[in-house]
């Protein structure tokens, strides 16, 4: 009994039988994908990525460089510049091997993941996209570009 009086609600007591060791107490519940329960997130994403498609595929590859490059500050200099380092491999691989201790299954998605990343950036960059440069030598004639120091 709680401190009402009423009695607790004892999940062992409500079955009449027990459960067999083949049986799966959540068969009759009803599966839930990833998308049904959380829909509001995946209409989100979806609208953001259309728009950012939409602007990708309209407007010139410069102009969208130098309107994001335009939004710097001193201070956003300093957090992107460690940030930047975020992505560094040894970071990575450290993050990897600590989680080995804790999680194996997650270090282990989290290898092939950026395995598969990595590759998959090295084919774009190579064979998918040989002749597009990178922005600092896109913009090398102008002054336009706002460069950050040791990045």
């Amino acid at each position: 009994m709680d401190v009402s009086g009423s009695p607790l609600n004892n999940p062992l007591k409500s079955r009449k039988t027990p459960l067999s060791p083949t049986e799966n107490p959540s068969s009759s519940e009803p599966k839930v994908g990833l998308f049904a329960q959380h829909n509001t997130l995946w209409l989100i994403y979806g609208l953001l990525l259309a728009i950012c498609l939409t602007v990708l595929l309209t407007v010139d590859k410069g102009n969208i460089h130098l309107a994001i490059n335009r939004l710097n500050s001193p201070f956003a200099d300093v957090i992107f510049r460690w940030i930047t380092e975020f992505g560094a491999f040894p970071l990575i691989a450290a993050t990897i091997v600590v989680t080995l201790f804790f999680r194996y299954r997650i270090a282990m998605t989290a290898t092939v993941a950026t395995t598969l990343a990595s590759l998959l950036t090295q084919v774009g960059k190579r064979l998918v996209w040989p002749d597009s440069p990178r922005p600092k030598v896109f913009f090398a004639d102008t002054d336009l570009l706002h460069l950050v120091d040791g990045v």
